[in-house]
């Protein structure tokens, strides 16, 4: 701030509107060097705005910057934390996917080996029993397995905001409400080279 009696127009201006004090005109003319009336009249004046205007005007842009970027600071910790949770969550989904394919594995393993050992069973009450082993494997905890990988997927699609897999079908609607036409591939080629052999 400038010492009384240094002061310019411009920066008692300024000193009244861009200034965290509330100076009155009273108070703006003890902290420079002109008086009241003239800083009253200089306000009234101005081509922008009386400065009671200018300095409400001010306050309110400087209160919307900061507004902003405490909405942009936390808009952008909110992002990362949502990220942080989805990584979270997508590394959730994977570890059941891969406990459901392992003990698919486990079972499927299992099950040939009794398969194996039926073929090779020598009589038939050895084969009964690896029969009934055979049948005892439960097709509920199969599904319940295949549902956590079904799951899994699902959750990731989610998370991601993308689909795993393709519906051809629903791909060619799409295509087809554009007036194009989804031929297959090689009746595409048989079609080019009969046109290749009338020319």
């Amino acid at each position: 701030m400038n010492k009384k009696g240094t002061c310019t127009p411009e920066e008692a201006r300024r000193l009244y509107v861009e200034s965290e004090e509330d100076y009155t005109f009273d108070t703006l003319a003890e902290a420079t060097s002109f008086a009241p009336s003239t800083l009253k009249k200089w306000s009234g004046k101005d081509p922008n705005g009386r400065w009671k205007d200018q300095r409400d005007a001010y306050r309110t842009r400087m209160v919307q910057k900061t507004t902003e970027k405490v909405i942009e600071q936390k808009s952008t910790r909110l992002a990362q934390d949502i990220v942080e949770a989805q990584k979270t969550h997508i590394h959730a989904y994977n570890v059941y996917a891969e406990i459901a394919t392992e003990y698919g594995e486990y079972k499927l393993d299992k099950l040939k080996e009794l398969k194996s050992k039926r073929l090779e069973a020598s009589d038939e009450e050895e084969k009964q029993e690896i029969e009934s082993r055979i049948e005892k494997f439960s097709s509920v905890s199969l599904d319940y397995w295949s549902k956590v990988q079904d799951r899994s997927l699902k959750g990731k699609e989610r998370l991601l905001g993308m689909p795993f897999h393709i519906n051809p079908n629903a791909a060619i609607a799409e295509v087809e409400k554009l007036d194009y036409v989804v031929v297959e591939k090689n009746y595409l080629a048989e079609l080019q080279e009969a046109v290749e052999g009338e020319a």
